[in-house]
């Protein structure tokens, strides 16, 4: 490990959510505002360097803790062993690749909400934006690798086809505990970003988010790549016994993040 990777900079940014939520845009939006999000990343913008860790360790938690509300505690002594020095050597190949120390900084994984412990452990003062979108939007969504990967580890049974009821399961699941644990582990350093919200304003939901990273950037300036998604609202073209049923299925998750407030029933 480099010199420049030896000392971990203050306070990073790490965004995270469910696959499909929309972290592209905030992740773009902190890069035009000046945060070092990554040199080697995919066309998503997730950061390459911690994919080894993720992949690596994810199932084996979900297996374990069948929660993403976890200590470090509950996992076995090998598995919480292992995966540290993994996330330690991630990190450091990605602060190796930063062009100089960086001042604000941070990275991009969705999956990092099934993590939050471990990056805690190693970094302790990281602050978390976790991005979410309505649960029945992600159901219909072509993106369900979240779903195909880790739903079977987390409720310990494989899910069912069509994919619509074990998408928002699992959305309703991750979402709701990486919010329970952020709310007690990270007081002051977690941000939610309702993704409705980012796109129906992205100059003030901008804002919010730049202030939150203490980035004195133009919101303006810095969303002007956001914009309304035609795809919001698609669950609502969808039959509405369906969509009765992933009411039903993602209910905790849907009203913990305001999504279902009288009207928004089918």
């Amino acid at each position: 490990m480099s010199e420049a990777s030896q000392s971990i900079p203050p306070q990073p940014v790490v965004v995270g959510a469910t696959g499909g939520s929309g972290t592209r845009a905030v992740r773009e939006l902190l890069a035009r505002a000046g945060v070092y999000m990554g040199s080697r990343v995919n066309p998503p913008g997730d950061a390459l360097d911690f994919l080894p860790f993720h992949q690596a360790v994810i199932n084996w938690t979900l297996q374990h803790t069948r929660s993403v509300d976890y200590r470090l505690a509950d996992l076995p002594d090998w598995l919480r062993r292992e995966g540290l020095a993994l996330l330690r050597r991630c990190l450091g190949r990605y602060l190796d690749g930063a062009p100089q120390r960086p001042g604000l900084w941070g990275w991009k994984v969705p999956t990092t909400l099934y993590l939050l412990p471990y990056i805690a452990a190693v970094v302790p003062d990281f602050r978390l934006v976790h991005v979410v979108r309505d649960g029945r939007d992600i159901a219909f969504s072509r993106n369900q690798r979240q779903t195909f990967t880790y739903h079977g580890d987390l409720f310990g049974r494989w899910q069912e086809q069509p994919l619509h009821a074990p998408a928002i399961r699992l959305w309703s699941r991750v979402n709701v505990e990486a919010m329970t644990w952020a709310r007690r582990e990270l007081p002051g350093r977690y941000l939610l970003v309702r993704f409705e919200d980012l796109c129906g304003d992205p100059t003030s939901q901008g804002g919010r988010i730049l202030s939150f990273v203490g980035s004195d950037a133009d919101p303006a300036a810095a969303t002007e790549h956001i914009r309304q998604v035609q795809s919001i609202g698609r669950w609502r073209r969808q039959p509405g016994k369906i969509v009765g049923r992933l009411c039903d299925e993602g209910r905790a998750g849907l009203e913990a993040f305001g999504y279902l407030d009288g009207d928004e029933e089918p």
